[in-house]
């Protein structure tokens, strides 16, 4: 089924899980989408498939990019922002989940860059891009996870005070992802730009690292509990195609239910001082107009 205007979707996390099924589901309904990815061969491998899968595709994948590394996030961003003028959806989507503590480049605990800063980066470039959409929405993928900090959570992202815990760490970075999709459906009212996010439910994906023989076997358990990608992608696909999320105030989907966020991402003044730390966190990687209250 071909969309009415042709639509374009920024996508990241695409070569894995719940981001490969809904690149096929884009990708089935007629929509350019740009893909974001950190692994070439995956990349490449899936866009052979789907070339055979659906020939009048329009699959373009992005220069390859690590999302610990804010450096190649914004270049990245910006090959976008310069190459394609409207984007109609940005789906932040990409995520990990480290079983031991480890640090950016820049000595910033990395589930929080892959899962939040990088996202916060390639956002903020993309702004102009979406603006120029008819109806513009950002969604962010989220996880139950994020109800687990508390409002104290910003003050040790770097677990030097308290020892590491990857659902810990893991659950700072999914908050974050609720606090900006609220922060950015404020700060862009009174613009076309909707932002949400949403839950997919425990999904079989490529986040759990697989290193080690004990991440392996702790992987491997923990798959025989998960639901599949084709039925995590449900809330994401309500986000992007349902008309009555067009013109709403941010919103969590819980799989395919609105449920009420943490706590912590309704406190206004958490929710600045977070998009205060992102900023202060990615300076040398954002453009001018991030700093600006009303975006």
């Amino acid at each position: 089924m071909e969309p009415q205007e042709q639509k374009t979707i920024v996508l990241t996390g695409g070569t894995n899980g719940i981001g490969r099924e809904a690149t096929h589901a884009f990708l089935s309904k007629g929509y350019t989408v740009l893909l974001v990815y950190r692994n070439q061969q995956k990349a490449r491998q899936l866009k052979s498939q789907v070339a055979i899968k659906y020939p009048k595709s329009q699959l373009h994948l992005m220069p390859p990019c690590d999302f610990s590394k804010l450096d190649e996030v914004q270049r990245c961003a910006q090959y976008i922002a310069q190459n394609y003028k409207t984007i109609d959806f940005l789906v932040n989507n990409a995520g990990t989940a480290l079983m031991s503590k480890q640090f950016s480049e820049g000595g910033i605990e990395k589930n929080f860059v892959v899962n939040h800063l990088a996202h916060f980066v390639l956002t903020m470039h993309l702004l102009p891009n979406l603006k120029t959409a008819n109806h513009a929405r950002i969604i962010h993928t989220s996880s139950e996870a994020h109800y687990k900090p508390n409002s104290n959570f910003m003050k040790d992202l770097n677990f030097t005070e308290k020892k590491y815990f990857v659902l810990d760490a893991y659950g700072n970075s999914k908050l974050a992802n609720v606090m900006f999709a609220i922060s950015l459906s404020e700060k862009l009212r009174n613009t076309n730009i909707v932002s949400h996010s949403f839950h997919p439910g425990r999904v079989k994906s490529g986040i759990w690292p697989r290193n080690t023989w004990y991440e392996k076997i702790f992987t491997f358990v923990l798959q025989l509990f998960l639901l599949s990608p084709a039925k995590g992608i449900r809330p994401l696909l309500m986000l992007a195609f349902d008309e009555k999320y067009h013109c709403r105030e941010s919103i969590f989907l819980f799989k395919t239910k609105e449920r009420r966020v943490n706590k912590v991402a309704l406190d206004a003044q958490a929710r600045e001082k977070l998009w205060d730390l992102s900023v202060e966190m990615c300076k040398p990687y954002l453009p001018p107009v991030t700093q600006n209250t009303s975006l």
